[in-house]
């Protein structure tokens, strides 16, 4: 490495914009407040031989792998040793040290030394003094020495440490390592994205019924082997509600990854717009490091990665515990939630039926699924999307990705690729124990220790929530729905509304069956109060109520429900006004209530479609226009 003297010139009526993002303090670093002249001394580390990262990196990309964003660059800085010291009037010790590697578009410091006394104050930051992350104290120490911080813009940092004048032992504060980032770094001053543009902010309308979960889901940013990686994932709730820091990913973000990488993995919450369109500034997460692994299981299994974070979750960074679903039946509808190649948070939409499938040799690892274009795009999943959760009809997590060919444009991530193709999420059920029976193989150990059966639980927030979760959401006209309170935080009273129900509202905790006489998409809220705070859980469109065949007439997809207990097998023909048969398609394992036709090869007329089920028929009549596109 090379050493040089740079001057900082450090003023009062300097008006920095400070950040305090991560687990700490707060505060200002004491240098702020003086007008010193000072040299400090500045630690410029090599550039990374981008050659050799290249053709490491399209061979990874090659194989599959997780995309690198950045690699590690060797320091043996100690920031005792090697910074500057400065003891102001009042014996107050400073000692400040400038990190840089030319061309980053960020670098963050990683400790292998780090024990700070109490009356000792860390803060790192950028040269112009906007990004400033701190105070770190003692309480960020760990047994094992190891911390990390959040990523600073640029390829400058500076280290700063405060000591008050009584102290009567040195800290230790020894970087053995920067991380270098050269690529998908968001940039939203500089108007910079790095998800492809028809990924959809979860804060567009389609994120409206997610706003709990959304809470839940973090960006991780991955050390392994090395290098650094985007993924994504998610809190757990557990059935003991007691907001363990249970976190769930991919374990394909880092196979094989040791104890001392999890220590320092950054997990980002909140880092999402605050609407719908892309911000013209860089939002601000909520972010902690550190974590251990619980239990796991690779790709030739559902590939999920199960810790436990170093620290439990603040309060004031609002997270929701994320609740799940066992059942191994298929969602007719649902959501991912992610951070695509490290981006804001976005959402994705499916509208059709997850199918049970296979990423590697084992059958019913997964789940496959296809997503929906919607009002604000036609959101998929990129790299960095890898562990994020797949929430069914009910916003339970019921997958984590693997990966899949999805892309925004069709062969945008490689032949074979594009919006309307497949991704794949293995399957929460099969994680819960089937890979395996000992602990560090299963979610079931962790998530349910009083083996108590339950197979679905809902999310929690750190405080009051409103939830609840109806018996069913599709259902024939003039059926009913029983819905279940499950909300926390010991409210008192409970104000019900049900659009397009009888009736139409309820006050207390458990409503009456409601029935729904009329075909739509419909409503539903719940307000909940303790009697000092209330909480809101509104779900549009959450109750479908539809007729036996719809729609009808049709111009492509014909949906007819099914009454019969599933999953079965069906055989479905179609027939025209003379008796011709003119398609016919079987349905080995249908495990969706609606059963979707494509008439779409049909020419306009009368036709009757038939279902075998088992041992009966059941009939009906379809017209096909071609007129223009069904609703």
């Amino acid at each position: 490495m090379k050493l040089s003297f740079i001057i900082f010139i450090l003023f009062l009526t300097s008006s920095p914009l400070p950040l305090f993002p991560q687990i700490s303090q707060g505060g200002m670093p004491a240098s702020f407040n003086r007008s010193l002249l000072v040299d400090i001394p500045e630690v410029s580390l090599p550039v990374p031989a981008f050659d050799k990262i290249r053709a490491e990196d399209d061979e990874a990309e090659k194989q599959g792998f997780p995309r690198r964003v950045g690699v590690a660059v060797k320091a043996g800085i100690d920031v005792i040793r090697d910074g500057k010291l400065d003891v102001l009037p009042d014996g107050t010790h400073i000692w400040r040290i400038s990190v840089s590697c030319n061309g980053a578009l960020a670098i963050s410091p990683y400790f292998d030394d780090f024990s700070l006394i109490g009356g000792c104050r860390m803060f790192v930051y950028d040269e112009s003094k906007k990004v400033i992350l701190g105070a770190y104290t003692f309480f960020n120490n760990k047994e094992n020495r190891l911390f990390s911080t959040e990523l600073v813009p640029g390829d400058h940092l500076v280290i700063e440490i405060n000591a008050d004048p009584a102290i009567t032992a040195l800290p230790s504060c020894v970087v053995s390592e920067i991380s270098y980032v050269y690529r998908d770094l968001p940039d939203f001053v500089r108007n910079r994205g790095t998800a492809d543009d028809c990924e959809v902010n979860i804060n567009c309308p389609e994120g409206d019924n997610w706003q709990n979960q959304k809470r839940g889901v973090a960006r991780i940013y991955v050390k392994h082997d090395g290098g650094f990686f985007w993924c994504t994932g998610s809190l757990l709730n557990n059935i003991l509600k007691n907001r363990e820091p249970y976190f769930l990913t991919a374990d394909h973000c880092a196979p094989d990854v040791t104890p001392a990488e999890l220590s320092e993995w950054i997990f980002y919450f909140n880092f999402e717009a605050p609407g719908c369109e892309n911000p013209t500034f860089n939002p601000t997460p909520n972010s902690l490091d550190g974590a251990v692994k619980l239990a796991n299981a690779n790709t030739n299994g559902s590939d999920f990665l199960l810790l436990r974070f170093d620290n439990e979750v603040p309060e004031n960074y609002e997270p929701y515990f994320n609740g799940w679903n066992i059942d191994n039946q298929a969602s007719p509808n649902g959501v991912t939630i992610h951070h695509p190649a490290g981006d804001i948070k976005k959402i994705s939409t499916y509208t059709v039926p997850l199918q049970s499938s296979q990423w590697s040799g084992t059958l019913g690892t997964h789940w496959l699924v296809y997503w929906s274009e919607t009002e604000s795009g036609w959101g998929v999943t990129e790299g960095g999307s890898s562990g994020s959760p797949l929430f069914d009809y009910a916003g339970k997590i019921v997958g984590t990705l693997t990966g899949g060919q999805a892309a925004c444009d069709s062969d945008g991530g490689g032949a074979g690729t594009g919006p309307d193709q497949p991704d794949y999420y293995g399957k929460f059920s099969y994680s819960w124990d089937q890979n395996g029976s000992e602990p560090s193989r299963q979610l079931k150990y962790w998530l349910d220790p009083l083996n108590s059966g339950v197979t679905s639980l809902t999310g929690m927030n750190a405080s009051l929530t409103a939830a609840f979760l109806a018996d069913k959401t599709l259902l024939l006209i003039g059926n009913t729905v029983k819905y279940s309170n499950l909300s926390s935080g010991l409210p008192v009273s409970w104000e019900w509304t049900f659009e397009g129900g009888d009736p139409e509202s309820y006050s207390g905790a458990e409503p009456p069956e409601i029935k729904y006489l009329a075909g739509g998409m419909f409503d539903t809220k719940l307000i909940v109060s303790d009697g000092a705070d209330y909480d809101t859980l509104l779900l549009t469109d959450y109750i479908h109520v539809v007729g036996k065949v719809f729609p009808n007439p049709v111009s492509d997809f014909v949906n007819i429900y099914l009454e019969a207990e599933l999953p079965v097998v069906i055989k479905a023909e179609v027939f025209n006004i003379i008796g011709q048969k003119v398609l016919e398609k079987e349905f080995p394992d249908q495990d969706s209530r609606l059963l979707t036709i494509d008439l779409s090869s049909l020419s306009a007329g009368i036709y009757v479609v038939r279902l075998q089920v088992k041992q009966q028929f059941i009939w009906a009549k379809v017209m096909v226009s071609r007129l223009g596109p069904s609703k």
